[in-house]
């Protein structure tokens, strides 16, 4: 019960702590305890190294495209590979 009455004052109030506050003050018969609260610091995050991954070689791209291509069942996967590498190798990747 009396949450919900807390709930009730809350939904009226819309701040927390005045509705602690408020509620307090109704049933204890008496003034509030002072409700202190902190914020945290503000603390950046960590920056981390990034490592660079190393590109593949133009051949190597060229090699994949043409095993794509020249496999006689394709898959909705490869055709799908066969427009990317092909679209890297147009965009001069």
């Amino acid at each position: 019960m009396k949450i919900l009455k807390y709930y009730l004052l809350n939904r009226i109030i819309k701040d927390p702590l005045l509705s602690a506050q408020v509620y307090h003050m109704i049933y204890h018969k008496g003034a509030p305890p002072k409700i202190e609260y902190k914020i945290p610091a503000y603390e950046p995050p960590k920056v981390t190294e990034v490592k660079s991954v190393p590109s593949q070689k133009v051949s190597d791209v060229r090699s994949a495209l043409l095993e794509l291509k020249s496999k006689s069942i394709k898959t909705k996967q490869d055709r799908e590979s066969i427009s990317m590498l092909e679209a890297a190798l147009k965009n001069g990747y």
